[in-house]
């Protein structure tokens, strides 16, 4: 009798019943039970058993050598049969494959290049059973961290595929491997499924404990690892943190949390360090000093420190939140944006005797020097000649403002074009609330301070020196539409008529006016008193004769004229409430740049014509006169 028939037999014995075994692997293990011991059996002798007992066709491809011996001191299940099967087989580096209707015997490394049947997630496998392929989804962890950490579970003939885009693995291995591997992957991810919860604060500011709750999740879980992070989010309405990361996390995070909003933030020490945008830190903290150091405080601990920072421009402010609180409304007061102020100067020299001449030729009210005498001159020329354009309204200045600039803006050019004046410079700057800013206008000149003799020679020093119009304004601007202008305007001068000294060493003359004037936003102020006398001397001959020498001075007259001039100064401030208005401002005097040269045009030809007719009523009146005359006679 064969090993085949006593293997029978010794099954036959113990009551196993083979009629109802089917033809194919059973979807769920078998519950019988049986006692087997083969001993120094063939391994083809094994597949034959195993053929039979599950009456399924197996496709042996080549000859296995070698022999095999199980000995059992207990009864196992029917199933397990197949186990040994595949342990047998293993030795050798050969496993069962399914292959449609029966099943082959393949090299081991071939395995999973024979159309192994794939299982979806869901579906059941059959601990019991030759290699298959499992797809397995992640929904809370990446798959690389769990390819890493699952790979040792592997047989080592199994394999392992991860594909990124949706997160899954697949495993080609034998279905108790991929049994223990999808165990372990489902306790990951159920350890790593994220949560969302609400923490609700009592006590503390919620800037306060959001900062810090970012600072203790940055420091306390690994940033390195996605999935450990929590993510922290601010709710204003509800006074209130989402909190949203791994649950265990979660309730980590909240215990400390608790902590902090039991003590209440406000009696712990803390650093706030505030970034000035429009204020100079500075000038902030001797502010806030000088305040500091007014207050009373209960406790001498309770004294809050301050420094700043140049490079940065920030104050940094530590103590206890209630003594910085106050501290922090003040900066932020202090820092609003100021106000500045766009000044636009006219430098302007006026000749007194021209401009008399000028006011008794045209008929005009005197024309002098003195910025009283310039305003009323400027009153016969704002006679509203044109209409002003909407796009310069009272959106920008008040538009009766603008009627009298453009008059006292036509007056100065019809006494420049009769030669009456001169513009010296015509300056803007742009000033800071309160801040004093400067415009100079001028030569630089070299004085000679002194000389030294010695064997070498004789050095000459010399000093350099400003000679010119200084000009310097602070503004402060008292509301939307008043501005007060502190103005201190210095006028440097070589007095040219001092003529006992030598050119080197000439005299200097300096006046200086200083005056603080309100005005309204755009309008135009006129600042004279800045006097200069000049003379002038005039040859007048007879030609020919009078460069005759010796005897020429018989046929020439010298004429000496005197003058007086003066500088005026005409500053108009324009406020600009925020940075942003500036440039619509810088349209507003383009546009009024163009109103000035229509309105003059204008104004002058009335003027001109306004003179004619003087005129010729003057000579009406000369030639009646004259008839009245010879009529007498």
């Amino acid at each position: 009798m064969n090993y085949f028939k006593k293997i029978l037999f010794f099954i036959m014995i113990a009551g196993l019943s083979f009629s109802n075994i089917q033809a194919k692997i059973p979807s769920k293990p078998h519950k019988e039970i049986v006692n087997i011991s083969l001993s120094n059996i063939e391994i083809k002798k094994l597949i034959e058993l195993y053929s039979k007992i599950e009456k399924k066709n197996i496709l042996l491809p080549e000859q296995i050598i070698g022999k095999i011996s199980f000995i059992s001191s207990s009864p196992i299940y029917k199933s397990e049969i197949f186990d040994i099967l595949l342990n047998v087989l293993d030795t050798k580096g050969y496993t069962l494959v399914q292959d449609g209707r029966f099943l082959k015997v393949v090299r081991v490394s071939d395995a999973i290049r024979n159309n192994l049947k794939v299982y979806k997630p869901k579906d059941y496998i059959n601990p019991y059973g030759e290699m298959i392929t499992k797809q397995i989804v992640l929904k809370n962890i990446p798959i690389d961290i769990v390819a890493s950490k699952i790979r040792q579970f592997l047989s080592k003939t199994g394999r392992l595929v991860t594909i990124r885009g949706n997160n899954t693995i697949l495993i080609s291995d034998y279905p108790k491997n991929i049994e223990t591997i999808q165990k372990i992957v489902t306790l990951i991810e159920k350890n790593r499924e994220k949560a969302v919860d609400i923490f609700k604060i009592k006590h503390a500011k919620l800037g306060d404990i959001y900062s810090q709750a970012v600072e203790i999740s940055k420091n306390v879980f690994n940033q390195s690892i996605p999935y450990d992070k929590i993510v922290i989010l601010q709710n204003k309405e509800l006074n209130s943190l989402m909190l949203i990361g791994l649950k265990q996390n979660i309730e980590k995070l909240k215990n400390e949390l608790k902590k902090l909003d039991k003590v209440k933030v406000k009696k712990e020490e803390i650093t706030k360090i505030i970034t000035l945008k429009n204020a100079d830190a500075k000038s902030a903290f001797t502010t806030l000093s000088q305040i500091i150091a007014k207050r009373k405080y209960k406790n001498s601990a309770d004294k809050p420190n301050i420094a700043y920072s140049k490079e940065i421009n920030a104050i940094i402010l530590i103590g206890k939140l209630e003594a910085i609180e106050p501290l922090e409304k003040i900066l932020k007061e202090f820092d609003k944006e100021k106000y500045q102020v766009y000044v636009q100067a006219r430098i302007i020299e006026i000749s007194d005797t021209k401009a008399k001449q000028i006011g008794i030729k045209y008929g005009l009210a005197g024309g002098g020097v003195s910025s009283s005498s310039l305003l009323t001159f400027s009153s016969d020329f704002g006679a509203n000649a044109i209409n002003l354009p909407s796009s310069i309204a009272s959106s920008i200045i008040n538009t009766n403002n603008i009627s009298s600039n453009l008059a006292i803006g036509a007056a100065i050019s019809f006494l420049q074009k009769n030669g009456a004046s001169k513009t010296i410079s015509n300056p803007s700057i742009l000033c800071v609330n309160n801040i004093e800013s400067s415009i100079y206008v001028g030569k630089n000149k070299s004085f000679l301070v002194g000389q030294t003799t010695n064997s070498n020679g004789t050095t000459v020093n010399y000093q350099r020196e400003d000679i010119g119009l200084t000009l310097k304004v602070r503004p402060r601007v008292a509301s939307n539409d008043k501005v007060t202008l502190q103005v201190s305007t210095i006028l440097e001068n070589v007095d040219k008529s001092d003529t006992t000294v030598n050119s080197d060493r000439p005299t200097t003359t300096k006046q200086e006016v200083k005056t603080q004037v309100i005005v309204t936003n755009g309008e135009s102020i006129v600042i004279g008193g800045l006097l200069q006398n000049t003379s002038s001397t005039n040859t007048q001959k007879i030609p020919l004769l009078g460069d005759i020498p010796v005897l020429g001075g018989l046929f020439r007259h010298k004429e000496t004229s005197f003058d007086k001039k003066s500088i005026v100064i005409i500053l108009t401030p324009y406020i600009i409430a925020k940075s942003s208005s500036l440039e619509k401002m810088q349209q507003f005097l383009s546009i009024y740049g163009k109103v000035q040269e229509n309105y003059n045009k204008k104004i002058f030809a009335k003027i001109e014509k306004k003179s004619k007719k003087n005129e010729s009523k003057i000579q009406k009146n000369k030639d009646i006169n004259f008839d009245n005359v010879v009529d007498n006679n």
